[in-house]
């Protein structure tokens, strides 16, 4: 830093910039648990489909696993929005014209905060 700033200052930024660090070394831990995780599961809900072992459940210690068939929905995105507005009104100028009054009254909300760059060389 070329300024002068107070030792508190200079220290919290230091700090917030150790934090915001472990976070990210700890997301990235989390998303390859996450990917060991689904893998592994993939393969035991076919087992347990091909087993017909869909109706029981396995408890281990404190818990209870259980296999589920869940609706996951994809996102709800502005081509999508547009594609079944066009559908709907039967005019593309419509559909384009109501995602464009969707996208208007979107709340926006301003945020102040702190973003790190990493430092290029």
């Amino acid at each position: 830093m070329s300024q002068n700033y107070n030792s508190n200052f200079t220290k919290g930024i230091k700090q917030w910039t150790d934090y915001d660090v472990q976070i990210e070394l700890m997301n990235q831990n989390i998303k390859s648990l996450r990917e060991k995780r689904d893998n592994l599961g993939s393969k035991l809900t076919t087992y347990i489909q091909n087993n017909e072992l869909t109706k029981t459940a396995f408890n281990f210690n404190d818990s209870r696993v259980v296999f589920r068939n869940e609706a996951k929905y994809s996102g709800l995105s502005y081509d999508f929005l547009y594609k079944c507005s066009q559908n709907y009104f039967g005019d593309a100028k419509k559909a384009q014209q109501f995602c464009q009054f969707v996208k208007n009254k979107r709340q926006k909300t301003y945020n102040a905060c702190l973003k790190r760059n990493n430092k290029t060389k």
